[in-house]
């Protein structure tokens, strides 16, 4: 902490305690402030930068209405239907044989988010004794940085700790550059591995 001395020299002066909403307002200030220099770049760019990133969480707007629950025989042509919106449904999986066969295993980790009761979201998560793994992470388009995707992963890792989960590996594809930097933002790490994979089932 500062220590400011008072006019006459004798009597120290403690500045004023601030809090996060002023330091929020005063980085804001100096970004307009100096708004012109931002373009430039350079070692000034992040000192504005910083102070605003501190301010900004996503999460900071999430809905309050967002109910989070096991899947149910009734949410199938909703989850799937989500799953197509968001690009999930190829050729080689068929999703109603990826629910079947998560009704097998954990069927109780098998989470959707509900938004005034309607099915936005799903994510399903999974421990074979070493290693958690999440799939079918998924929000709809039209309700995205609401963060729904953070509640899912935050109760998904809860599921998983207390079943003794000791670490969570997930697959991204390289060209989605917006999920891993969501992963990143959840606190995940590039383990810099190669992903291999053999299907078991002919179409699998």
């Amino acid at each position: 902490m500062f220590i400011f001395a008072s006019r006459d020299g004798r009597h120290p002066i403690r500045p004023k305690r601030f809090s996060w909403r002023s330091w929020c307002l005063s980085g804001l200030a100096v970004g307009i402030g100096i708004g012109g220099l931002w373009a430039g770049g350079g070692p000034l760019k992040k000192i504005i930068a910083y102070p605003m990133a501190l301010c900004y969480n996503s999460d900071m707007k999430t809905n309050a209405n967002v109910h989070i629950r096991p899947y149910q025989d009734q949410d199938r042509k909703a989850i799937i239907d989500l799953w197509k919106a968001c690009g999930l449904v190829v050729p080689h999986n068929d999703p109603l044989r990826d629910i079947q066969r998560k009704r097998q295993v954990n069927p109780e980790w098998f989470l959707v988010g509900l938004l005034d009761g309607n099915l936005v979201a799903s994510c399903m998560a999974g421990y074979e004794g070493h290693r958690g793994w999440i799939n079918y992470l998924a929000v709809s388009p039209a309700h995205r940085r609401l963060g729904i995707a953070s509640l899912l992963m935050q109760r998904a890792e809860e599921i998983l700790s207390k079943a003794g989960c000791p670490k969570i590996n997930l697959q991204v594809r390289e060209t989605n550059p917006g999920v891993i930097a969501f992963y990143e933002q959840m606190g995940y790490l590039n383990d810099h591995v190669v992903s291999f994979g053999k299907r078991l089932e002919e179409g699998e």
